[in-house]
């Protein structure tokens, strides 16, 4: 029987706010920008929390105010499966650091 739309919805968001939105408010300690912050929303979301925003930020050193590592912190997490490189998630990360770096969408 399956789910409704609103249903799915509500658990999306969910998923969002508790997988990414919230360990990012929680974990980096500087102000950032809106684009700075949706990038590492969609970083995190798809990373994985747990593979995400604590290396993350440890590489970019983002929470020292190192604004301008962030864009190469996200493109040097090369997305591999099973020691594979994956084009596609490559591009997403290109995209994110983008984002980051030139608050366009």
């Amino acid at each position: 029987n399956g789910i409704t739309q609103q249903r799915g919805d509500e658990l999306f968001s969910a998923d969002v706010r508790n997988e990414a939105v919230n360990p990012i408010k929680a974990k980096v300690s500087v102000p950032i920008n809106q684009h700075q912050f949706d990038s590492l929303v969609h970083y995190t979301f798809n990373a994985g929390r747990e593979a995400g925003i604590d290396d993350l930020l440890e590489r970019s050193q983002l929470n020292a105010k190192r604004y301008d590592k962030m864009p190469g912190a996200l493109i040097i997490t090369r997305p591999t499966q099973d020691g594979e490189y994956l084009p596609g998630l490559g591009n997403r990360r290109e995209r994110e650091a983008f984002i980051f770096a030139e608050r366009k969408y």
